[in-house]
């Protein structure tokens, strides 16, 4: 009974967008878009949106100019399942030619599949929001390839494996051709998604070319979001909520730029003091290759790198003191604890002030202030 109220009631609520030529009810904007380029009589007519919702956007606004997805606002996770709810309570917004039943082997799976399949998902495990959001930025960038792992359906119909990518394509309006399984059984769902997941880390590696690969996965992860975002990290203002890409990306990345792994060696042989002060061997890499990128300072990068880790000869009034001061502090006192995106801005904020000449008591940077650029 509960069950049934709970439909009904989200049933209700399934009218946020509106076609101004016809007055049609669709469920989202990418069903809205689909309903208006598909009919000649409403393509004229500019949509209306007739309910708006705190934070809900269309994530295909939220693609940047170099082809990349930005920090999706939309759908939060708590949105997220409620997308879910309404896709499995109704259909409204599926295109009769996108209400196409899954069938064995490969099929070339459209948005509007995407969303009819997903209304097969009451049976499933809780979807996760990073992870939607992950395979969305990868799908809107065009480095979408197929993993080979199928998306699989019970006896019974009920998706099982897979609701993450239908997500993705859905959001994105991409499609993408998949094998497609039919009636995986109890015992074989039980093993779905079990195994090791390979790490960047992993990838770097096979065959031993790579020392400290860890470190230089973890470094390059860090200039990749900070490189291909107009601004570095997409303008988040913690380093947990950085944009995350796939081993797909990283890898050509971590050959196009030779630099990082030389910046771990150069940091564990010289530099491993300054490293424990800057949240680990990846920042502290990372943050060599962005001051080593001002070739015409290349002198106080290296004396900047050797005062940060040794501290000698520092007096109150200099960035570098002040930076080493929080730092310390940072890793002693919890309730001063720093987060790495805050290390990162205030030591190329610290390194600044050094080559400028500039006296600091003190290294700010506050949440809503652009992140830093190394001068």
């Amino acid at each position: 009974m509960v069950r049934q109220e709970r439909r009904e009631a989200i049933s209700k609520d399934r009218t946020p967008y509106k076609c101004a030529a016809c007055g049609s009810i669709w469920v989202s904007q990418v069903a809205l878009d689909n309903h208006i380029s598909k009919s000649s009589q409403c393509a004229v007519a500019p949509p209306t949106k007739i309910k708006e919702k705190t934070g809900e956007q269309d994530m295909r606004k939220n693609i940047d100019h170099r082809g990349g997805l930005n920090r999706l606002t939309a759908p939060s996770a708590k949105e997220l399942k409620i997308d879910i709810a309404r896709m499995i309570a109704a259909q409204d917004g599926v295109a009769p030619e996108d209400r196409i039943m899954p069938r064995q082997g490969r099929m070339h799976v459209t948005p509007g599949m995407a969303q009819y399949w997903l209304a097969f998902n009451g049976n499933n495990v809780e979807p996760s929001y990073e992870r939607v959001e992950e395979y969305a930025r990868e799908m809107a960038a065009g480095r979408w390839f197929d993993s080979r792992n199928p998306i699989c359906f019970r006896d019974n119909g009920d998706l099982c494996s897979g609701q993450h990518r239908l997500l993705g394509h859905y959001y994105t309006n991409t499609g993408f051709e998949y094998q497609i399984e039919l009636g995986v059984t109890e015992e074989e769902e039980a093993v779905i998604d079990i195994g090791r997941k390979r790490t960047i880390a992993n990838f770097l590696s096979r065959g031993g070319k790579i020392e400290n690969h860890r470190s230089v996965a973890n470094a390059a992860t860090i200039l990749w979001a900070h490189d291909e975002f107009a601004v570095p990290f997409n303008g988040v203002r913690t380093f947990r909520s950085r944009p995350i890409t796939v081993q797909g990306v990283i890898l050509p990345f971590v050959r196009k730029h030779p630099e990082i792994e030389e910046a771990v060696k150069t940091i564990t042989s010289y530099y491993k003091p300054a490293s424990r002060l800057l949240k680990g061997m990846g920042p502290a890499a990372a943050l060599y290759v962005l001051l080593s990128r001002s070739r015409e300072h290349e002198s106080k990068v290296l004396k900047f790198w050797s005062l940060l880790s040794s501290g000698e000869m520092l007096r109150v009034g200099s960035p570098i003191y002040a930076l080493r001061e929080q730092l310390i502090n940072s890793a002693s006192n919890p309730k001063a604890r720093l987060d790495t995106l805050e290390v990162i801005a205030k030591t190329i904020k610290a390194y600044n002030d050094y080559v400028a000449n500039r006296q600091r008591k003190t290294v700010i940077w506050r949440r809503d202030e652009i992140f830093p650029q190394v001068i």
